[in-house]
């Protein structure tokens, strides 16, 4: 662990002069922008540049130059201010990331107000700064956005989409085929409103997606595909806890088990080509679920230390 970092005895000295609380503040936030300082998380970064930020706001135009006055006296004093404002701008460009791990997901409110459900082994970001000008999030894995209405268009990119609204329901999936795949999709199903979708490539098409139609973007060079009616109960099943695959290969399933649950599940070549339909509204559990699916893709399931196997019947 990194030792602590000290503050020069004169700059201490003049913090020493100022209101215990704006001390304290100002203590912190020398200690986040030190070279030698540890590393701190984001909640004590956010609590020291609010509580400067605050005191700056109380203080009198009297206390103000006072202040300013002490932290002109040495020039170390003054990098402290260089140190500070460099601070408070790192603070505001800050990226805000949500990452869920395999085998739950989560719930949560952006700055506007809008909610976003985030499913297993998937991650949101954004940029501190710029939401107070723009709405907008990075994509990877599979959401669901409830979007708050706004003047600003919200904007969700992914590695090789980008979907536009002001406000409306929509769930984005940006998961490869399957593992054996490596093929970057971002599939969009809108629930409810009129979402503008795009592939990131420079001139393609764009595709206006109504409420109960999909439209995908399939590698990174394709245009978005005509929209088309999509099952909303099935597809959004994910949110309630459910589970389900619509006619899509045995690896594929497999990959959504192995984020549903968080383990490793390895399917047997000679059943790569199997396609199957597996929808499950409350899954009892994963040995269960793929006892089920095997009934269906003609397979058996073997368990060990590494994880799970599907094989052929013999």
């Amino acid at each position: 662990m990194k030792p602590k970092a000290t503050i020069p005895k004169d700059v201490q000295d003049s913090l020493n002069r100022e209101q215990p609380d704006e001390k304290a503040a100002l203590e912190k936030v020398w200690a986040i922008t030190a070279k030698d300082a540890p590393a701190m998380p984001g909640a004590a970064v956010d609590d020291a540049v609010a509580q400067f930020e605050q005191q700056l706001r109380k203080a009198t135009p009297v206390q103000k130059s006072a202040t300013m006055y002490v932290l002109r006296q040495t020039w170390k004093v003054a990098a402290t201010l260089v140190i500070l404002a460099l601070a408070i701008a790192w603070y505001g460009t800050r990226t805000i990331t949500h990452e869920v791990p395999a085998g739950v997901t989560a719930q949560f409110t952006l700055p506007d107000g809008s909610s976003v459900a985030l499913n297993s082994a998937s991650t949101i970001s954004y940029g501190r700064n710029l939401w107070g000008k723009t709405r907008a999030v990075y994509l990877a894995g599979e959401a669901f956005f409830d979007v708050a209405h706004g003047t600003r268009p919200f904007v969700v990119t992914t590695a090789n989409a980008r979907i536009q609204v002001v406000g409306t329901a929509f769930n984005v999936n940006t998961w490869a085929p399957d593992s054996l795949q490596k093929i970057q999709q971002t599939i969009l199903q809108v629930t409810e409103g009129t979402v503008h979708f795009t592939a990131s490539t420079e001139g393609t098409t764009l595709a206006v997606v109504e409420a109960g139609q999909e439209s995908r973007v399939i590698g990174n060079a394709g245009n978005p595909s005509a929209p088309v009616p999509y099952n909303q109960s099935i597809a959004n099943m994910w949110t309630e806890g459910g589970i389900a695959s619509i006619d899509q290969a045995l690896p594929s399933l497999a990959q959504l088990l192995e984020r549903k649950y968080a383990v490793s599940i390895q399917v047997a070549p000679p059943l790569h080509a199997t396609i199957l339909t597996w929808i499950a509204p409350n899954p009892a559990g994963v040995q269960e679920s793929l006892a089920a699916v095997c009934e269906i893709a003609g397979c058996s399931v073997s368990q060990s230390d590494a994880g799970f196997k599907l094989d052929p019947l013999p």
